[in-house]
């Protein structure tokens, strides 16, 4: 893998006192997962909303299930969410989240930032 890819990857485990069975459905099952990803922190009063775009990309059923996901706002990048699942010793669930910029979203910046005069750089086809 590119090392300089690795940077747009953000991973985080947490043990789950839930049954493996439970969690598979929070992530899975659309009216259950737009309870559990409910509106953005900085909107408490606004109604319980998905505050992203998700599309199931693929899955293997109590194993993991990977998504596309793009913030309502149209100008972040879409990315490639994956929720990774396995039952603990304590009879709960090891709940791993690996968050990636979509593959398209990996190109460089072609576009040069405010504070710079450089031209703009083409992508070769």
């Amino acid at each position: 893998m590119n090392p300089d890819a690795e940077t747009d990857i953000l991973r985080y485990e947490v043990e789950l006192d839930a049954p493996l069975a439970k969690v598979w459905r929070a992530v899975t099952i659309p009216e259950f997962v737009e309870r559990w990803l409910p509106a953005r922190p900085s909107e408490p009063e606004a109604a319980p909303s998905l505050p992203v775009s998700i599309r199931l990309l693929d899955q293997e059923p109590c194993q993991f299930v990977r998504y596309s996901w793009r913030d309502e706002d149209e100008a972040s990048p879409e990315s490639v969410v994956t929720f990774h699942l396995s039952a603990n010793e304590a009879g709960g669930t090891t709940f791993r989240i690996v968050h990636e910029l979509a593959p398209a979203g990996r190109q460089p910046n072609v576009g040069p930032p405010a504070n710079r005069n450089r031209p703009r750089l083409l992508l070769a086809a």
